[in-house]
């Protein structure tokens, strides 16, 4: 674990700085200690008056502001709950555990981190004493939590991080690629390759093994390309090889196996679909995924050539799992074809074009698309943002 420390004079500051990045949908608040409510019934104005309102007890000190850093190996297996922990032990540890602040989970780095906000003035209007705190109370904090969480040293990590990927810094194609992949492998339990591109298609990656028989395919060959909101390919193939952290099939068929032995077979996602479509009585799609949205349940149909439907990924936010229907699967028949005759009735309430961003993507070329919410804003996906949002008429010039 690295950690850093800066001394700041503005919370407004440092806190728009991570509040962007939620705006973003590349990092997301995860904690909000001694502010007494749940960090998601926060309002930035309250983030900010808390902190403001602290600070104002001691007028003298400038400098009472804190904006704290946290990186990770991409070898840890960290989920928001043990990020949690360790941020508090963290805060406890540097004195800080009393105060009031805000944690950040950020996902625009090849590495997993956080970012800390918090005051350095008590209840009792002192202001804590700063002088050498990352020798005195850091530093000593960061080894001990490596050994309590079973971290990657930091040393380990410094050496690894030749492909790190700075905030700031511009980012090329493999680099959105890795972020994309670090992502969906931190925080799903994916276990196979039509379960990550569910994910990878929301941040507008597509894994492409090769079609059957091609020499790709024989090889165990994969390569990465960026798509459009129609789901076509507008980058050049990068292989996985040439990725930071290798995401080739051989090294991604690990973790896949891996997870297949802590999940077992998920039938709750399909039994919340299956309950929606009972009760839609005779609703559309867009009601259907509004319903299965609020539940944190993500449908999205793939699209491949001349089916508009070859498969459906159900993308379970709360457990972190995904499920594929087939419909050459006799179980997952029955589902399909609902959702089929549900397509049939689907309209944008705000858009009355006859061809929605739905069906336009459903006829559109043979890379194989993962499509879903396309009509709806994504309010249960935990800081992914989705690509695939309806696109604004163009204006008509006037002649």
């Amino acid at each position: 674990m690295v950690a850093k420390i800066k001394i700041v004079k503005s919370v407004t500051k440092a806190l728009n700085y991570n509040e962007n990045k939620v705006r973003e949908g590349t990092a997301s608040l995860i904690l909000a200690s001694r502010f007494g409510c749940a960090s998601e019934d926060l309002g930035f104005s309250q983030k900010v008056n808390r902190f403001v309102r602290r600070n104002a007890l001691c007028q003298k000190t400038s400098n009472n502001t804190l904006h704290i850093f946290l990186s990770f190996s991409n070898q840890d297996s960290l989920n928001n709950e043990k990020l949690q922990s360790i941020a508090s032990d963290y805060m406890k540890r540097i004195g800080f555990g009393d105060q009031p602040y805000l944690v950040y989970r950020h996902d625009d780095t090849a590495n997993p981190h956080v970012h800390i906000v918090t005051t350095t003035i008590k209840e009792n209007g002192k202001a804590i004493n700063l002088h050498m705190i990352a020798k005195r109370k850091s530093e000593p904090a960061r080894l001990a939590i490596e050994q309590t969480f079973n971290l990657i040293p930091a040393q380990t990590h410094k050496r690894n991080q030749s492909h790190t990927i700075l905030p700031g810094k511009p980012q090329g194609t493999k680099s959105d690629i890795a972020l994309a992949i670090s992502y969906a492998t931190r925080n799903y339990r994916v276990r196979n390759l039509d379960e990550l591109n569910a994910i990878l298609a929301v941040k507008g990656i597509f894994a492409d093994p090769g079609l059957p028989g091609s020499r790709r395919a024989a090889n165990n060959g994969l390569l990465y390309y960026k798509i459009d909101r129609e789901g076509q390919k507008y980058s050049v193939g990068i292989k996985a090889s040439s990725i930071p952290g290798e995401p080739t099939l051989k090294n991604l068929q690990k973790l896949f196996f891996k997870n297949k032995l802590r999940v077992a077979e998920n039938s709750k996602s399909r039994e919340m679909l299956g309950d929606a479509i009972s009760n839609s009585q005779n609703s559309n799609l867009y009601n259907l995924f509004a319903e299965l949205n609020n539940q944190g349940l993500q449908v999205k149909f793939k699209s491949e050539g001349q089916n508009p439907m070859s498969s459906v990924a159900l993308i379970n936010h709360a457990s972190k799992t995904i499920d594929i229907l087939y419909p050459h699967q006799a179980t997952d028949q029955a589902l399909i074809e609902k959702l089929g005759n549900l397509t049939q009735k689907v309209r944008h309430p705000k858009n009355t074009q006859k061809n929605t961003p739905l069906q336009s993507s459903m006829n559109s070329g043979n890379v194989p698309v993962l499509l879903g919410n396309t009509l709806l804003p994504d309010n249960k996906s935990e800081g992914i943002a989705l690509d695939y949002s309806e696109s604004k008429k163009k204006k008509r010039k006037t002649p």
